[in-house]
């Protein structure tokens, strides 16, 4: 009888670690469709059935090269960032080249919010019309909140984010799609980041895939089932063995 409970018992619980340890179903936000802007500087947009996702936009237009924040906008192609030193805030902008994610002068940063850690998979840029992207740099890490204000570069890391990543791929005017790596609450990303230059890179941030985190208390459920069964067998091997006479 024993035995038999523990061979369930066992069952249940590989049944339990390979179905948590196996979830890593991915999530795609979307960020095109209708245009939608304006709120100034240090606006945000919220994404996701239970408002999980917040963006916003920010930029190195401080001084000294410190974080500022900037205004986040949509457009038919994707997200869009304006900068303090481009355009106007409340109206997206005063360009088509002002309102992409860009690195002309002022690098642009876009700040992706999770309520909670994922991991993040890819991101799906469309530079708009002629404009070119070939490289990006983006920041991930676990944050307590999302102001980086006055932030610079290095300061990024004692918030919380891990050293930045660059990716370069060949120039394209069409819509491409990134790989990421990286798990936490919070991604930011912008053209490629170089304090000693700047660069030519204009996108819109079309969608963002993330999956769940691996769950890693497969390892203590697998713990605890065998704690589980050597006390079953403790039980069994304890149990008083019954003697028929005839």
């Amino acid at each position: 009888m024993i035995k038999n409970i523990s061979t369930s018992v066992l069952h249940a619980v590989l049944f339990l670690i390979i179905s948590t340890t196996s979830v890593h179903a991915s999530e795609v936000y979307s960020f095109t469709g209708s245009t939608s802007y304006g709120g100034g500087y240090g606006n945000s947009m919220v994404f996701g059935d239970d408002d999980e996702l917040t963006v916003t936009a920010w930029g190195f237009t401080g001084s000294g090269g410190t974080i500022q924040t900037g205004e986040i906008s949509r457009w038919n192609t994707g997200l869009g960032a304006c900068n303090r030193r481009e355009g106007t805030a409340g109206n997206g902008c005063s360009t088509s080249s002002e309102h992409q994610v860009d690195n002309a002068s002022y690098d642009d940063l876009v700040l992706f919010y999770f309520s909670s850690a994922v991991q993040f998979d890819q991101i799906r840029l469309d530079p708009w019309s002629n404009y070119t992207v070939d490289a990006v740099t983006y920041w991930i890490g676990t944050i307590d909140d999302a102001d980086l204000s006055g932030l610079n570069a290095s300061g990024l890391l004692s918030k919380g984010f891990s050293s930045p990543t660059t990716l370069t791929f060949p120039a394209t005017s069409n819509p491409v799609n990134v790989v990421l790596a990286g798990t936490g609450n919070a991604m930011l990303i912008g053209g490629v980041y170089d304090a000693t230059r700047y660069d030519n890179d204009y996108f819109k941030i079309a969608s963002l895939t993330v999956s769940a985190v691996p769950i890693p208390a497969a390892a203590p459920l697998f713990g605890g089932a065998l704690s589980l069964l050597g006390f079953l067998g403790w039980r069994q091997h304890k149990q008083p063995q019954v003697v028929i006479t005839q």
